[in-house]
């Protein structure tokens, strides 16, 4: 739930403040160890939610990731929604 509050909260702070593009890290994946797969579908469920929840507000979502790994698994689970 702190997870997906995270993202939640960071796409509403944009949003108060009239932005239109964020950049995310993959949220706890790294050295706190949080799985993969799961900080995945945490991070995408977040912003999907806020997408669906704001369907006039422009925003344009970006994931930096440190490998071809992580990314491959992010594109599983975002072809999952």
């Amino acid at each position: 739930q702190l997870l997906y509050s995270a993202y939640r909260n960071s796409l509403l702070i944009a949003k108060n403040n009239g932005l239109h593009s964020i950049g995310f890290p993959l949220i706890s994946a790294g050295i706190f160890g949080y799985p993969i797969d799961k900080a995945w579908d945490r991070a995408v469920k977040a912003c999907k939610d806020f997408i669906d929840d704001n369907p006039d507000y422009e925003i344009e979502i970006i994931f930096a990731v440190l490998d071809d790994n992580i990314m491959k698994i992010g594109e599983r689970v975002i072809a999952g929604y």
